[in-house]
């Protein structure tokens, strides 16, 4: 609730375009949770195949997309074939994640981003590494990005993802600010 919460304020009282979204229980170990928020970002919902790969097309060299393999690989990820593995996903993960990155970045040039994202242990090892590059460009290459995750620790099935989160604490205090809290209450 309260992640929900600093999105909404971002975006009344600030200039910074927000989403908001949740991982789902047995999503398996993809970037679904990922591409659902850059489908909001892009306002892409529920967009068919042919709408989606004109539109990137179209934004390609905004992005600074140059090679057409590049864009091309952002539309598979956002459009995954029916009953075959995502094209995108099998490339280098680290390729994907630069493209991805960059249209972060570039984004947030006009307008500040804020993405949120809840149960994000039920995401898989590759949300975890996506989240991790984030944090490691961040360093590097500041952009006016700002990514919050939930996550529940201890939750049975999660443990992989909990290990590879722990590579964050690299970053506390620089790209990533990690807050614990305890269990909230039952309402009165």
């Amino acid at each position: 609730r309260m992640a929900n919460w600093i999105v909404a304020q971002l975006g009344e009282h600030y200039d910074v375009l927000g989403v908001r979204g949740a991982f789902l229980r047995d999503a398996g170990s993809s970037l679904r949770g990922v591409r659902d928020a850059f489908e909001q970002l892009l306002q892409l919902q529920g967009a068919p195949v042919r709408r989606v790969s004109e539109w990137v097309a179209r934004q390609a060299s905004v992005w600074g997309l140059r090679d057409a393999n590049e864009w091309e690989a952002v539309v598979r990820f956002l459009r995954p074939s029916a009953g075959t593995p995502d094209a995108s996903e099998r490339r280098s993960p680290e390729a994907l994640f630069e493209t991805l990155f960059r249209i972060l970045v570039v984004g947030s040039e006009r307008r500040p981003r804020a993405m949120h994202r809840d149960d994000v242990h039920w995401g898989g090892i590759e949300s975890a590494r996506f989240l991790e590059f984030v944090a490691a460009e961040l360093v590097s290459r500041p952009a006016r990005v700002t990514l919050i995750a939930t996550v529940l620790t201890g939750e049975v099935g999660t443990q992989e993802f909990e290990a590879s989160m722990r590579h964050l604490s690299r970053y506390d205090g620089d790209t990533a600010v990690r807050h614990s809290l305890e269990p909230l209450s039952a309402p009165d």
